[in-house]
């Protein structure tokens, strides 16, 4: 399960995420990794300060627009999308036959001053023949061999009337890696409303599901104590032959961490995990056109995000070998994380086209204010037991967790994540040449002490369309031109929620009384993390604009 990652015009923090905002059908999400590419219907992507600026702080690396597909007029229409893959390993490093790998032993022990413990585990060298006719292992191709396939399907309903217009997808994918006990799978459902009760109101809705099923530790465990468990490592240097001694998991003469082998299908059951990420979104817009030209939009959004990790660590693995008690050493341990965010947001704005009042058709102006709420929260819970009985295999330990010695529970629950939002946005433009507009947003964020709660974010952009000059030669060479300039101020608040307070531990023992130690100092004084951004730009049309060229500096 690879984590999409995103930058927009590269980093824009030192030390906060430099993740964009993802919108989808107007509402923020946690991440598009989980939308079908069949329920896309288009992306866009707002990159200088003077677009994204309206979505204030949290448009500070950029904006990635996604709109699903929506229903339209006319009779429902069914469609069908499948597809099926397969896979294998590209490439594979060459293995030793068991007579060449003796004979290589025998060498390393000569380069390294070790050569009398080669009879040890080989016999001796004048018998390296007795190899020849040896069955060997190619453990890359018993762990990553096998040959993967996926299989991706998606049903759609799509259609309505000038009154209601509906569109209803479901996906589903289900992909079995090259490794051994590794798969994915994902389901997704969405649906889109829309209705115009009367004439100058319209009512959406939307809600959207997805339920992603991730089985496997992977070929690397960056997790582990001392990042020891890694399968690929395993795979490539393992005996090819079981040798007693060397090929033993547990064997005494590696006891270094980096040097210890263990065999790759052995820690693969040993280092089993399973993932599920389920997410909910909910979204509901409101449209009130109150007068000719002027319009109130009022939104309300619910994502809801679960997250489950179970991890179990068999008897090979570093972590069980270390870490528990000396009576659970080397018996089956799991831990088991259970992690939910849910958000709530509501926005509405005013927006108003002034040209009834300007009567010269030459000048357009529009208008739009608006303020938002988000309020975001967070909790935690891990559990980790230690000392199940050495049969145990990674169900038994999931499902019967009170079979085993309890060592860790947390309850982490963090306090309210609060941004509330004042906006406003100004665009003119004369005879559709040139083009101005102004942006303002205000940010206050509940992660910063009173004094400094709230940043400000200005942007201003200005635009000339070259082509609509009467002195533009009328060609299909470069059949359109515009320039394009802004500057604008974007801000950051991804510090912790508990940065500006400081935090305290507690629990250490001293003469049998327990003691309160300051984990972080508070600090009052964090600000917004601000970054002022300038743009220019021309935007070109060749060959009639059959092809369309960008240029952009920025910095």
């Amino acid at each position: 399960d690879a984590t999409m990652s995103i930058r927009v015009r590269g980093g824009g923090s030192i030390t906060q995420s430099n993740e964009p905002l993802f919108i989808v059908d107007g509402f923020p999400v946690e991440s598009i990794s989980d939308i079908p590419p069949t329920d896309i219907e288009d992306i866009t992507v707002l990159k200088d300060a003077s677009s994204t600026a309206i979505y204030g702080s949290r448009g500070a690396n950029g904006v990635i627009i996604v709109t699903t597909k929506s229903g339209k007029e006319g009779k429902m229409s069914v469609s069908y999308n499948a597809y099926y893959s397969w896979k294998k390993v590209a490439n594979k490093l060459d293995v030793l036959s068991a007579r060449d790998y003796a004979n290589w032993q025998y060498e390393l022990g000569l380069l390294t001053d070790k050569a009398d413990k080669y009879s040890q585990y080989f016999g001796n060298y004048q018998d390296l023949d007795m190899y020849d006719d040896v069955a060997t292992n190619d453990w890359q191709d018993l762990t990553f061999g096998r040959t993967g396939h996926t299989f991706n399907h998606n049903i759609s309903l799509n259609g309505g009337s000038d009154k209601m217009k509906y569109a209803f997808s479901y996906s589903h994918m289900d992909d079995k890696a090259i490794m051994q006990m590794s798969d994915f799978k994902r389901d997704n459902a969405n649906l889109k409303l829309s209705h115009k009760p009367i004439k100058n109101i319209t009512i959406d809705l939307s809600a959207r599901f997805s339920r992603t099923k991730i089985n496997g530790g992977g070929a690397n465990d960056a997790n582990s104590s001392l990042n020891t468990d890694k399968r690929l490592k395993y795979a490539v240097q393992y005996t090819p032959f079981p040798v007693p001694g060397l090929s033993d998991e547990l064997n005494s003469d590696n006891e270094e961490p980096s040097s210890l082998l263990i065999n790759p299908l052995t820690s693969l059951i040993d280092n089993d995990t399973r993932k599920e990420r389920t997410t909910y979104n909910l979204g509901a817009g409101f449209t009130w056109e109150i007068i000719k030209n002027l319009r109130f939009k009022s939104e309300f959004g619910y994502d809801d995000y679960r997250y489950n990790t179970d991890r179990y660590y068999g008897p090979s693995t570093y972590y069980v070998r270390n870490t528990p008690s000396s009576t659970n050493q080397g018996k089956p341990a799991v831990t088991l994380t259970r992690q939910s965010r849910s958000t709530i947001r509501n926005t509405n704005t005013v927006n108003y086209d002034f040209k009834k009042l300007i009567k010269d058709e030459k000048h357009h102006l529009n208008a739009l204010i608006g303020q938002e709420y988000v309020i975001a929260k967070n909790n935690k819970i891990t559990n980790t037991s230690h000392g199940f009985p050495s049969t145990f295999t990674a169900d038994d330990c999931i499902n019967l967790m009170t079979q085993g010695t309890p060592f860790e529970i947390t309850n982490y629950s963090d306090p309210n994540d609060v941004l509330l939002s004042y906006f406003g946005r100004l665009n003119y433009d004369y005879d559709s040449k040139y083009l101005f507009s102004g942006t303002f947003r205000a940010d206050g964020s509940s992660k910063f002490a009173k004094n400094n709660r709230w940043g400000y974010f200005p942007a201003a952009s200005a635009g000339w369309i070259v082509d609509e000059e009467a002195f533009w030669p009328r060609n299909k060479v470069v059949s359109s031109l515009k320039l394009r300039a802004s500057y604008g101020l974007t801000g950051n608040n991804g510090i912790g929620l508990y940065d500006t307070y400081g935090s305290y531990n507690s629990a250490y023992q001293y003469n049998g009384m327990s003691t309160t130690t300051t984990g972080e100092m508070p600090n009052s004084n964090l600000t917004w993390e601000s970054t002022t951004q300038v743009n220019a730009g021309l935007d070109m049309g060749l060959a009639d604009d059959r092809v369309r060229v960008s240029f952009d500096y920025y910095d």
